[in-house]
């Protein structure tokens, strides 16, 4: 397969690494880590992002559970984006063999650069939430670290080069997308700019947008034949429906450690009955994915 991109392409690819020279951060200048988040943004979260939200379950939380769970929740999808990161960057170095054009490459150097700086900012910003949170319990890492380690060990194991591309960034189209709505969500809940949890998603949110128009860039050039174009979503719902449940899982944990009796069984009627907005715009992402409709 020919991986020379066409001229258009590389103009695109010029404006990307455009905006990674002028619009990006780096985490230790641009976030105020002496910031907060009140326990009355903490409460707003709660109502935005909680599948707990209105639900049979209110009567087990007062207000100082609802903040508590709002921490863990943040900082469970913070240390999931983490590990995400970390767990791709060995990956990306691959792309440098896709095509020696300098637009391509000199992006690509950017998008590894991000993502180095997404996931150390994201594990401080998981660091300084639970450090509000003297006494409790620290959330599992190890079903994350599992699914995500087998699911980028079974994407290099994929020999068809076509699938492997389209496998890789249709997972990281997925996640950057559930990472833009937790950016808008936090933006609805908290109108102060400088609260910390709506830092760490705005900023986010700036380089994930150039991510997300590079992922269709790649995609498209690695389309897939008409009569095969199901097999990646095939590959990758299922092991999106895996990290969800690993991030839902640990959210049914940190219910219980405030004395909530929820558990996996419970799960499917809380999403069923769920009116948090996040969540609300999650299951319309599923189901994007699910139609292939992903776009």
């Amino acid at each position: 397969m020919n991986w020379r991109f066409p001229d258009k392409s590389l103009a695109v690819l010029a404006k990307l690494n455009r905006g990674s020279l002028n619009r990006s951060f780096i985490p230790d200048i641009d976030i105020d880590w002496d910031g907060n988040t009140t326990d009355e943004e903490y409460l707003s979260l709660y109502r935005h992002w909680s599948l707990f939200y209105d639900s049979k379950y209110e009567g087990y939380f007062d207000d100082e559970k609802r903040v508590l769970f709002a921490k863990y929740q943040q900082a469970n999808l913070m240390l999931f984006s983490a590990l995400t990161e970390r767990y791709a960057i060995p990956l990306l170095s691959q792309l440098l063999d896709l095509d020696d054009a300098p637009e391509f490459r000199d992006y690509v150097i950017f998008f590894i650069k991000e993502e180095s700086y997404h996931y150390t900012m994201f594990l401080r910003a998981h660091d300084n939430i639970t450090a509000t949170m003297p006494g409790m319990k620290e959330l599992p890492r190890g079903p994350m670290k599992r699914s995500l380690r087998w699911f980028f060990r079974f994407v290099v194991m994929i020999p068809w080069k076509r699938l492997k591309i389209q496998t890789l960034f249709l997972f990281f189209s997925f996640i950057e997308k559930v990472t833009i709505d937790a950016h808008l969500e936090s933006k609805d809940a908290i109108p102060r700019e400088d609260s910390f949890i709506r830092q760490i998603w705005e900023l986010h949110a700036i380089d994930e947008r150039r991510h997300l128009a590079f992922d269709k860039l790649i995609m498209d050039k690695a389309a897939m034949p008409w009569g095969l174009r199901w097999m990646p979503r095939t590959i990758v719902l299922p092991w999106a429906l895996i990290c969800s449940m690993c991030v839902n899982r640990n959210e049914l944990w940190s219910a219980r450690q405030l004395g909530v009796p929820a558990y996996i069984w419970n799960l499917r009627g809380l999403m069923k009955r769920a009116k948090a907005p996040f969540k609300l715009r999650l299951f319309v992402l599923m189901r994007s994915l699910i139609s292939g409709r992903l776009d």
